[in-house]
């Protein structure tokens, strides 16, 4: 997670614009890259997706890959 938030700050430019578009702390953010502190998901979520990522539940992704297997077969049979 460390690194996809550097990511993020490297695409945004500063840890604290990161920090004020994901809706947290600069000095929240800060802890949690030293590992002194903790975040909430959503949060995590919202800089995940500025470095161009997403989190979703293993339910969620086996349903998608289970979705383009189907997709596949169709394609495949015509």
């Amino acid at each position: 997670i460390r690194n996809l938030i550097n990511i993020a700050i490297k695409e945004r430019g500063t840890q604290a614009l990161v920090a004020d578009e994901a809706g947290c702390d600069g000095a929240l953010l800060s802890k949690f890259l030293s590992g002194d502190g903790s975040m909430k998901l959503d949060v995590i979520e919202r800089i995940v997706a500025m470095s161009g990522m997403r989190v979703m539940s293993e339910a969620h992704y086996q349903d998608l890959i289970a979705a383009l297997r189907a997709v596949n077969r169709l394609w495949s049979a015509e």
